[in-house]
């Protein structure tokens, strides 16, 4: 069971949220609130520490450009210090957008300082680019779908800046084009909001600042990281200190792949998915995103959760601890490297054992992070058999259906029972992750197909989350008929 670590991107800090982690007298913590808030304070945005450590009643808007970029990654850092110290164990690091240099750092690619003011010319480089107003709106609609909508739209601004997960995808692009997108989301009943990014980021139209910002940062020392490392925006491991730099290139023009980042590393045994920052966005996203029954823990989901990290840390130790007993001989966890602390000359050698599947067990103990209750998983859905089914289609003539023709069928009943444009849907489209179809949904529509075919119900129930997409489900289909 492979736990991920994953580090969000702008915004994600709460003001005071640190003051507790401060207490318990942790001087690494400190020192890097302290080399934090000197790079802040070198681009003349001052320190960004007292809003992370002040007592706060209510969540204070950024005074300035340091409190958004280098606040997220000044608390993400100071979390994965507490994880460190817990013992609590992780194989992959996973950043979104920004959080990909909190990822780095926390590895020890990048030194604390170095990375902050990287974070920090990123930053000044768009501001330098002096772009038309632009932004970035989300939409709650999958990948397909908010492509299909651009294409209505029709500006040449737009991009798909970050393709979170089923339920948004953010897109990014001049300001009068975006409201075009939101008018075309609002008819097309697909709800959107601008988000507080103050520029089109993840847009090729950056990439003049995305070329200033490499020769701006082409000084800044990179080691050899230890620990895996995925990069979403690259689309693989960070292996090299050329696949950083490569990043630091893109990292303006280039989407986050975020989806497809968490599925390859569900697909690889990925179990538990910790978010190692302020809030519980990228936990929500896991949860949605994945299939049903992945372990999401979020470190610090409010400023009231504050004094609840140890705990939850404690809770997440237990639950590696109990799965490395039950590993085979010779598996387990990577090593953990310390922040801002000199790397290993070579790369460490990569685990290669599968992890076990989910086992069932119950979440992770002790605080608001457990995946029970609030966290809004669902089992996967399962067809177990009505009393009767109606047949429309006689069946068992011992000819069946083509291939082609199940895939069409199973198109035209998630175009009639969705309302979807009918270009969206293809052979290879995710069910959940390129259609935003429900486990319900899905349950119904393959009812109906059952009964359009004149095919029994599966006896038994069996798990329709293993069927992700047209081409699954019509083989399915198909499977049925021959065996009928």
């Amino acid at each position: 069971m492979k736990t991920v670590l994953m580090f969000p991107g702008p915004s994600s800090h709460i003001a005071g949220a640190l003051s507790p982690l401060l207490r318990e007298g942790t001087h690494r913590v400190k020192a890097l609130l302290h080399q934090v808030d000197a790079v802040s304070v070198a681009h003349g945005w001052g320190l960004v520490s007292p809003l992370l450590v002040e007592p706060a009643v209510k969540e204070a808007a950024p005074e300035n450009p340091g409190h958004l970029w280098l606040g997220y990654f000044a608390t993400s850092l100071a979390l994965f210090e507490k994880l460190r110290e817990s013992g609590a164990g992780f194989d992959v690091l996973l950043g979104h957008s920004g959080g990909e240099f909190t990822a780095l750092t926390a590895a020890g690619w990048l030194d604390v300082s170095d990375a902050a003011h990287l974070l920090s010319l990123r930053y000044e480089a768009v501001l330098r680019s002096e772009l038309p107003a632009s932004g970035m709106t989300a939409l709650e609609a999958p990948l397909r779908r908010v492509e299909h909508l651009c294409g209505v739209v029709d500006a040449g601004s737009l991009a798909i800046a970050v393709d979170n997960g089923p339920g948004q995808v953010v897109v990014s692009g001049f300001t009068p084009a975006l409201e075009r997108l939101e008018k075309v989301a609002l008819a097309a009943r697909v709800k959107s909001h601008r988000l507080g990014i103050p520029s089109a980021y993840h847009n090729p139209i950056l990439a003049g600042a995305a070329r200033d910002l490499a020769a701006a940062t082409a000084d800044i020392t990179i080691s050899r990281g230890a620990g895996r490392v995925y990069s979403p925006q690259l689309g693989r491991d960070i292996s090299t200190p050329q696949d950083v730099r490569e990043l630091i290139g893109a990292t303006l023009i280039t989407p986050v792949r975020f989806r497809t980042a968490l599925r390859d590393l569900y697909d690889e045994g990925a179990r538990v998915f910790v978010e190692c920052g302020a809030k519980q966005v990228l936990t929500d996203l896991a949860r949605a995103g994945i299939a049903p029954g992945v372990r999401c823990v979020p470190l610090l989901p409010s400023r009231l959760a504050a004094d609840q990290v140890a705990q939850q840390l404690s809770g997440l130790s237990e639950l590696q601890s109990e799965d490395a007993s039950q590993r085979p001989a010779g598996s387990g966890v990577s090593g953990r490297p310390v922040v801002g602390a000199a790397a290993d000359e070579e790369p460490l050698e990569e685990t290669q054992d599968v992890a076990p599947a989910a086992d069932g067990r119950g979440p992770v103990p002790g605080g608001p992070g457990s995946s029970s209750g609030s966290s809004g998983a669902k089992e996967p859905s399962s067809v177990s058999a009505p009393a009767s089914v109606s047949s429309r289609v006689p069946a068992g003539d011992g000819v069946g259906h083509s291939e082609s023709e199940l895939r069409e069928m199973v198109r035209q009943a998630l175009v009639g029972a969705l309302d979807l444009p009918p270009e969206v849907v293809e052979d290879d489209s995710e069910l959940t992750a390129d259609l935003g179809v429900s486990s319900l949904n899905q349950t119904l529509i393959f009812v109906e197909l059952l009964n359009q075919l004149g095919l029994p119900n599966p006896q038994g129930g069996f798990n329709m989350a293993v069927y992700r997409t047209v081409a699954d489900l019509a083989g399915l289909l198909q499977k049925m008929e021959r065996e009928t």
